[in-house]
């Protein structure tokens, strides 16, 4: 079962789309690497995760559930965080 599963992501900032059509299953107990040059979208992958970049379409869910209805502060209790370089 994947614990997060990502479909159809298209996400941005404001008019900037940066990510289109993003697919992704994190499979339970996996160990998951995003790896790509720079402006390859990593970074907005994982905010479209947080709540933090803005969602354009697609959907993504955590254990089943979607996350766009959550807000970033409580995504702590579920243990999904973001840690910046930096």
């Amino acid at each position: 079962m994947a614990i997060l599963e990502i479909n159809g992501l298209d996400a941005g900032y404001g008019q900037i789309d940066v990510l289109n059509d993003i697919n992704l299953a994190v499979e339970e107990g996996a160990i998951t690497g995003i790896i790509g040059p720079n402006g390859a979208g990593k970074s907005t992958l994982l905010k479209s995760i947080i709540g933090v970049a803005d969602l354009k379409g697609g959907e993504i869910r955590y254990m089943g559930d979607p996350l766009d209805d959550v807000d970033p502060w409580e995504l702590v209790d579920l243990g999904i965080t973001y840690m910046p370089q930096g």
